[in-house]
């Protein structure tokens, strides 16, 4: 839910930035007299977690690349949308959002604190189905019918691509799940860690790359924190307002965000924008307490099994969920980490995720099998058919690059 509200609020502030009277600065492209703003571009970063600089220039790009099929589209006199059809693609849409708001008056609800009504959403939404339908159709009609796929191409790609075409591991196993909120204490501790971390990294005892590689929870981690460049605009704002104010070299003291709390380092300024590392980490509670509960459930699972413990579990407060053939690109990754090494029949360690005390019993692994070709054959084709279409998509559009004015503002 929270993240639809935060759709809802990005597309507020795109409508109203349309009729603002000096709006050039929330500007990130301009096609001919269309604009594509700052506040549709930024909607990149609700999919959550870090978004680099050169993430949301390819995102923007691909926004430009469709409007530009979009206008194409539009001058095809064989090109056409169908109104009703926008209609209903409008109505399944705004039915799935009620849906997942859980009732008709929480979505109402949502857009009123918003400062919008269902028809104002209906006439964003209307815009940008119909674009999309427009895009798909000049797609079928214009691109399409020249594209073709050989056997030899399919046989050849199959053999040079097998790696691709691995059915995945699987595993069956059941998560143990004790909500366990953390505590102002908590929130203490995890910003006097970073504190500290601050003082050795200044103190020469340990590089930024290094501790980001050795104590950041975040996806950058693994390259030193390196964030790339970033501009005003693209990270949220608790983030923006620390490293915007920031001198060059400075390494800034623990701050918090939705995501955790960082510390940051300011490598460098240029026109272009500013070159950040960050270390960030999450509150967790005490890891003696930790210990002490992992203890306690080893000790059960060792006396009783898994029976064992779902009994004890009913009295514990314990939850216990399980899943059944699933394969790793669908495991949470810190679950994954915990069933990684285990043995059917085994139970992992205790860890902290998601504002709980969480185990992992591993029930069953299928172990990853090679896909033979005839049972992939029909997705080897569509792989190179739509590997061929976007190629294609591409040379029209640099084809087309003279005929548009396009101008990108970042």
């Amino acid at each position: 839910m929270k993240r639809l509200i935060l759709v809802l609020a990005a597309m507020l502030t795109a409508v109203l930035s349309i009729h603002a009277a000096d709006y050039t600065d929330s500007i990130a492209a301009r096609i001919n007299d269309t604009i594509i703003l700052e506040s549709e571009l930024n909607e990149i970063k609700m999919r959550g977690g870090d978004v680099s600089p050169e993430e949301m220039r390819a995102h923007l790009e691909e926004m430009i690349k469709n409007k530009v099929l979009y206008m194409e589209a539009l001058e095809n006199e064989e090109i056409i949308v169908d109104g009703d059809e926008v209609e209903k693609k409008l109505d399944e849409m705004i039915s799935n959002m009620k849906k997942n708001f859980g009732s008709e008056e929480n979505f109402s609800a949502a857009l009123l604190r918003e400062g919008i009504d269902e028809n104002t959403l209906r006439s964003i939404y209307r815009q940008q189905i119909r674009e999309e339908m427009y895009v798909q159709n000049y797609i079928s009609i214009v691109i399409r019918p020249g594209i073709s796929v050989k056997d030899e191409e399919m046989e050849k790609f199959y053999e040079s691509n097998k790696s691709r075409f691995v059915k995945p591991a699987s595993f069956s196993y059941v998560i143990g799940f004790k909500q366990k909120a953390v505590t102002a204490e908590d929130e203490q501790r995890t910003s006097d860690f970073l504190l500290q971390l601050r003082k050795d990294i200044l103190s020469h005892k340990i590089s930024f790359s290094d501790a980001a590689v050795r104590y950041s929870q975040g996806p950058t981690a693994e390259r030193g924190g390196d964030l790339g460049l970033v501009k005003k605009g693209n990270m949220v704002k608790e983030f923006e307002d620390v490293v915007m104010n920031m001198k060059k070299g400075e390494i800034s003291r623990p701050f918090k965000t939705k995501f955790g709390y960082h510390i940051a380092y300011l490598e460098n300024i240029s026109d272009e924008g500013r070159n950040v590392r960050h270390i960030i980490r999450l509150p967790s509670i005490p890891e003696e307490m930790i210990a002490k509960y992992s203890e306690n459930v080893h000790a059960i699972f060792a006396k009783s099994g898994m029976e064992g413990l779902q009994e004890w579990g009913k009295t514990a407060d314990v939850s216990f969920i399980p899943f059944e053939g699933v394969g790793q690109s669908e495991i949470n990754e810190y679950i994954y980490k915990q069933i990684s090494g285990l043995m059917p029949g085994e139970i992992s360690e205790v860890d902290y995720i998601n504002n709980g005390l969480t185990f992992v019993y591993l029930k069953d692994e299928t172990p990853a099998k090679q896909m033979e070709y005839d049972d992939v054959r029909n997705y080897v084709k569509n792989m190179i058919y739509s590997d061929k279409i976007v190629k294609e998509i591409d040379r029209i559009y640099d084809s087309l690059k003279d005929k548009y004015f396009i101008e990108i503002m970042q």
